[in-house]
């Protein structure tokens, strides 16, 4: 399973590698059109020391989520992204912290430049956040939101994928959000969203 998943995103990289900076077409991005975009990623670990592994908890988790974006005027959208992630860690196979992550979040996007691959993002970010701890059996919760701003790259195949090309592309987000509202002590005051994922023009 894991060789075909190499596989299949080496194949995906090759045909990216020669499109990647060409410009995208430009009436997609016109007053009128829609997109929906798909994010999903596994949860891991890295453990850069050469020690005895099992004394680190492994984690397991995913995060999976959408956004759809509306085109009002040309080259400025409006969009609306939902993610949930969940992660596990687990020490000695017994469950020692689980996390459950829903966000909201709406935001604006403007592409000044004529070839189309970056935008300029500002949006309000709704977040909830479920924290479980084993060790002490305890719950919290909190309830976090922000003033969200960043960047977007988007990239549209043009080729090599027949009915998709000039409709399927990547889209990779940087944003960061600052946090108005912190309920506990433990939440950043700047957190990070960070997206990448297939998006569709339709």
């Amino acid at each position: 399973m894991k060789k075909l998943l190499l596989i299949s995103i080496l194949f995906f990289c090759l045909i990216a590698k020669a499109q990647l900076f060409d410009p995208n077409p430009k009436e997609l991005f016109q007053k009128g059109n829609v997109s929906m975009s798909l994010y999903g990623a596994p949860a891991f670990q890295i453990i850069l020391r050469n020690t005895y592994i099992d004394s680190f908890p492994k984690v397991r988790g995913f995060s999976i989520g959408t956004a759809i974006s509306y085109y009002p005027i040309d080259n400025f959208s409006v969009s609306l992204l939902f993610n949930y992630s969940q992660n596990k860690s687990f020490l000695n196979k017994c469950l020692i912290f689980q996390e459950n992550i829903i966000n909201m979040y709406p935001y604006f996007s403007f592409l000044p430049f004529g070839y189309k691959k970056i935008s300029f993002d500002i949006g309000w970010h709704f977040g909830y956040k479920k924290t479980y701890r084993s060790l002490n059996n305890t719950t919290s919760i909190y309830i976090e939101n922000g003033l969200g701003y960043g960047l977007s790259f988007h990239h549209v195949f043009k080729k090599n994928l027949g009915f998709f090309n000039n409709h399927l592309g990547i889209q990779a987000i940087y944003h960061r959000i600052f946090s108005f509202k912190r309920i506990t002590t433990d939440v950043p005051e700047f957190l990070v969203l960070l997206k990448l994922g297939l998006i569709y023009h339709f």
